[in-house]
């Protein structure tokens, strides 16, 4: 099945040909964090990075440019937790520096800044830099939708030889409602799904073939 990529700046048709409506750059929050990130941007600058990330028309290209924003260092040390306060040890392995680039300067945001800038989720932000560490470092591409199904795939002949087996049953008409169903044949109710796979199996070793699965 092929893979529909969500563009936030444009409407766009799901799957199931269904319009998805348009998302727009949401305002930062003031006093976000000690960096105070939306007194270091302007509206006009968060709303270039928006678009200029969205409108990169790539996926791929989308999470090269999130691994590009974020420096991944290893932490140098780590707190106890207080266990008499009930405190639970979380033990984090990296740590990370966001920042984003605009027309002449770059600045470092806090991670909500950051996502809030890009219009992504943690999740996206945590799989993308997963994957570039196992990878030495390098961006992995998408390969959603890529899957080779030629070793899956049934060949023309035995499905052709299924639909013969099939047809070779004898067929009765519709006695009810006739003129409503007047292409419809109906199998004989001596007969069952298990019956018609048993004798499919033993036509197939008579003739010396694999039975479709």
């Amino acid at each position: 099945m092929q893979t529909f990529i969500k563009f936030r700046t444009r409407i766009f048709v799901n799957k199931w040909s269904t319009g998805v409506g348009k998302t727009f750059f949401w305002l930062l929050k003031p006093k976000c964090c000690r960096k105070l990130c939306s007194d270091q941007l302007t509206t006009d600058e968060c709303e270039r990075v928006f678009n200029g990330f969205w409108e990169t028309g790539s996926y791929d290209v989308q999470n090269m440019y999130i691994a590009g924003c974020i420096e991944q260092h290893a932490v140098a040390s780590h707190k106890v937790p207080n266990v008499a306060l009930g405190k639970k040890s979380v033990t984090r392995l990296f740590a990370r520096r966001y920042s984003v680039q605009t027309d002449d300067r770059r600045v470092t945001v806090c991670k909500s800044t950051f996502l809030r800038l890009l219009g992504i989720r943690s999740g996206r932000v945590n799989r993308v830099m997963r994957k570039t560490h196992l990878n030495s470092g390098v961006v992995l591409c998408d390969q959603r939708g890529k899957y080779d199904h030629v070793k899956q795939r049934i060949p023309s002949d035995k499905l052709q030889f299924v639909e013969q087996h099939i047809r070779s049953f004898p067929v009765n008409d519709s006695h009810y409602t006739r003129s409503h169903s007047e292409c419809r044949q109906y199998l004989s109710a001596n007969l069952s799904i298990r019956k018609m796979h048993e004798l499919y199996a033993d036509k197939c070793k008579i003739m010396k073939q694999e039975p479709v699965r």
